[in-house]
């Protein structure tokens, strides 16, 4: 990806565009432009930041279109959004104009088209499930994990099931691929759910809910990963991700527990829960067919003694093996 104001540091992908953490970095400045364009595919985000008035303002296109306006303010609250029927004519000369730009500095050389994939998710972003669907009990969990093996431009996908008492792990699978969805941010889930749903096919044990180890509907255009999985398998998703992708939330207690919503597009999205004391929290939402406080009750379930719930951390520990294996048998 190349990125053409290096100075900024820390992004967070917002309706497939970057938010940048403007206002540590750039506390003086009166108006920062910020654009990125990914090499692998036609599409790219712009960020504007107006220190005075606490307001982001992102621009999502490929290299046809400009695809969708917004701007929300420091708490995630909406402040304007136009769709493409929307966008006035100045709009769309200021999008021409950087257009231009993008081809001539050579920094569009596919013709992916990521149209197809914008669509699809919002057919299925009708279909999520924000109540609980669950069985009772609940005897069986399953955790996910997708590592990449860029030596040999391959994925694996591996799945753990765990026995939702004792958390003991009663059964693995695992399915490898090539590599052949580029990287394209809120895009994500179309490269990892495909592998995924292959190595479901492998398991005996049905598991009744799913922990991902990513984003539900707190997702730039409401359908993460956990959302997107859930929907296909017509399973209970968790998404319990490391790190906030949008929203904003008011600080929480050091303890474990404590809890604090998540707020995008003036409504909550998810929660920040501490599972440890003294430890960052991970970021909670609805993958499907569960409630965000029955999701955040199964979170503390799972994470009897680390950040992280066993179920992920047992996936992850599974995939690295296996790419370990791949690694050392590449090096030798």
């Amino acid at each position: 990806m190349s990125i053409l104001d290096n100075s900024l540091q820390e992004f967070e992908f917002q309706n497939g565009l970057a938010m940048g953490i403007c206002k540590e970095y750039f506390p003086n400045t009166t108006l920062k432009r910020i654009g990125v364009i990914n090499d692998d595919a036609r599409c790219g985000y712009e960020l504007e930041y107006y220190p005075t008035s606490e307001v982001r303002r992102f621009t999502v296109f490929d290299m046809e279109n400009l695809i969708e306006l917004i701007a929300v303010d420091e708490k995630g609250y909406r402040k304007e959004k136009f769709l493409i029927s929307e966008q006035n004519d100045s709009l769309i000369k200021k999008w021409q104009k950087d257009r231009e730009y993008y081809f001539e500095e050579g920094y569009y050389n596919n013709n992916f088209d990521i149209m197809p994939y914008y669509e699809e998710q919002n057919v299925l972003r009708e279909k999520v499930i924000c109540e609980d669907y669950l069985p009772a009990p609940v005897k069986y969990i399953a955790g996910v994990d997708v590592g990449y093996n860029e030596l040999e431009n391959k994925m694996i996908a591996g799945i753990v099931i765990l026995d939702s008492v004792s958390l003991e792990c009663i059964e693995t699978a695992t399915y490898e691929s090539v590599i052949n969805f580029p990287y394209i941010p809120g895009l994500f889930s179309f490269r990892e759910v495909p592998p995924l749903l292959e190595a479901y096919k492998k398991l005996r044990t049905e598991p009744d809910l799913i922990i991902c180890d990513g984003h539900g509907i707190a997702h730039p255009r409401g359908i993460g990963m956990a959302s997107h999985l859930g929907i296909e398998l017509d399973k209970p998703t968790i998404g319990c991700a490391k790190n906030r992708l949008i929203g904003a939330y008011d600080s929480i207690e050091k303890e474990r527990s404590s809890i604090a919503s998540l707020i995008f597009d003036s409504k909550e999205v998810g929660k920040v829960l501490r599972t440890q004391n003294n430890i960052k929290p991970v970021f909670i939402s609805t993958g499907h067919k569960i409630s965000l406080n029955t999701a955040c009750e199964w979170i503390l379930h799972l994470t009897p003694k680390f950040r992280l719930p066993e179920t992920t951390r047992v996936a992850n520990s599974l995939v690295n093996q296996i790419l370990k294996e791949r690694t050392d048998l590449y090096e030798s």
